[in-house]
């Protein structure tokens, strides 16, 4: 009779790593998964703050015109060429634009007369138009973004104390288009009386009604008042209203305005009240 016999225990022998990674894996997988999400977040947030593009100032536009991506990167690089001075020291004049399309009712009702080439009407987005609306009326009061291109309702319905007035900057001598309210206060350029508007195709898919025109420093809510920051959006500010082909590079210098002149001003009307 044949003794039954077993099979021969097959031993395997692992490696000390193979070994020590799954008791490590054991013990801390949960730590190990939690340190592997925040090291992923971590590298895509420092790879798009490294391949985000850098903007000296930002130009916000609203009114009833939408550009697409590469006319405003047209625009963009027009304006950044204007720009008085490169502010962030990186080599390079860059302006980036904010843009708003925003229509008044009375726009709205012109605008849905008109008819496509298949004799549709045209529609405008009413929920849209509102959330356009807000973004850009929020934004405008923060102050971040002093410089704006905006239509003339839009400027009309902000108080004139939001504004600064021209006349602190340029005394007498006026630019081309300043826009005067019945005190005989300017605050604001007609985008269509100006030389950038003449010499630039692009600047011409604008309404020419647009008015140019710079946020008071007294209109942000909530944040620490840059002087340094807000004298060079005075400097752009000036540097489009008063460029010609000859001197597209005409500064604030030109007019005699200063930063001190600034805080002087924001002194004497904290003052004033």
């Amino acid at each position: 009779m044949e003794e039954n016999q077993s099979a021969p225990e097959i031993k395997i022998n692992k490696n000390k790593f193979i070994l020590w990674l799954e008791n490590f894996w054991y013990h801390y997988k949960w730590h190990t998964i939690i340190v592997s999400i925040a090291l992923i977040i971590l590298v895509v947030c420092l790879w798009q703050t490294s391949t985000t593009e850098k903007h000296d100032t930002v130009i916000v536009y609203a009114g009833p015109t939408c550009l697409s991506t590469n006319e405003t990167r047209q625009l963009q690089e027009v304006l950044s060429g204007i720009l008085p001075s490169d502010y962030d020291g990186n080599g390079e004049k860059n302006a980036s634009m904010s843009m708003y399309e925003i229509y008044s009712e009375k726009q709205i009702k012109e605008y849905e007369k008109q008819k496509d080439h298949a004799g549709n009407s045209f529609v405008v987005d009413r929920a849209r138009n509102t959330t356009q609306y807000e973004q850009y009326s929020n934004y405008f009061m923060i102050g971040e973004s002093p410089v704006c291109l905006i239509d003339p309702w839009l400027h009309n319905s902000v108080p004139e104390e939001y504004f600064y007035p021209l006349s602190q900057i340029f005394g007498e001598n006026m630019p081309k288009g300043a826009i005067y309210n019945e005190d005989g206060e300017c605050y604001g350029v007609r985008l269509g009386d100006t030389d950038l508007y003449k010499d630039f195709g692009i600047v011409r898919l604008l309404p020419a009604d647009t008015v140019i025109c710079l946020s008071s420093p007294r209109g942000g809510l909530g944040q620490e008042f840059d002087d340094k920051k807000y004298q060079f959006e005075l400097e752009t500010f000036v540097a489009l209203v008063t460029y010609t082909s000859s001197a597209p590079d005409a500064s604030v210098e030109d007019t005699g305005a200063t930063v001190e002149s600034v805080s002087d001003t924001r002194k004497r009307e904290d003052e004033a009240a």
